[in-house]
């Protein structure tokens, strides 16, 4: 299964955009799509999100507990078997600030590395952004894909639907300085 952490890289951008000013995050959104055979396509999504900064990194975190597919039975699957969220309630990926430095105004694109913590274990990942800035409000997309074997996640199946190893996590926030 593969988890793609647009939701945490938008954040983290918006967070980016000021030092001085404080941000309140509105409208924000992080989402999942998992692909697998027979053309069976898993999406889910969160507004639980968390954003923390320190001297260096920007540090987005997610409680994938709240990871919502409009299916009871699959959240139950994805989240006790697969994500094992009572064990690993949290996923987190952590962000240079000097590569999210936005302009003032205007669009910003990019791609930033990072490290993505999914299931207990940290691997890199590369966060690609698109930010647009117009006067206190930025809107941010963000993306990755997050390779679920490297994180310790067993093949995800289902009867005869396997789900494939690459996930897109995306995240979109709307940001006010």
């Amino acid at each position: 299964m593969n988890i793609t952490v647009r939701i945490f890289a938008p954040v983290a951008f918006l967070s980016a955009l000021t030092a001085a000013a404080p941000l309140a995050v509105s409208n924000g959104t992080v989402s999942f799509t998992a692909k697998g055979n027979m053309g069976m396509s898993c999406d889910g999504s969160t507004s639980a999100v968390k954003v923390d900064e320190d001297a260096s990194a920007y540090t987005v975190t997610v409680q994938t507990g709240t990871l919502d597919s409009k299916l009871e039975l699959r959240d139950k699957h994805i989240k006790e078997r697969f994500l094992e969220t009572p064990k690993f309630p949290t996923s987190v990926i952590v962000i240079d600030k000097a590569c999210l430095a936005l302009p003032e105004s205007g669009d910003k694109a990019g791609e930033c590395p990072g490290t993505f913590t999914l299931h207990g274990q940290t691997k890199p990942a590369t966060v690609k952004f698109k930010a647009k800035v117009a006067g206190k409000v930025t809107e941010i997309d963000a993306s990755f894909t997050a390779h679920m074997a490297q994180h310790g996640i067993e093949e995800v199946k289902w009867a005869m639907v396997k789900i494939k190893d690459d996930v897109e996590v995306h995240a979109k926030l709307t940001v006010t300085r």
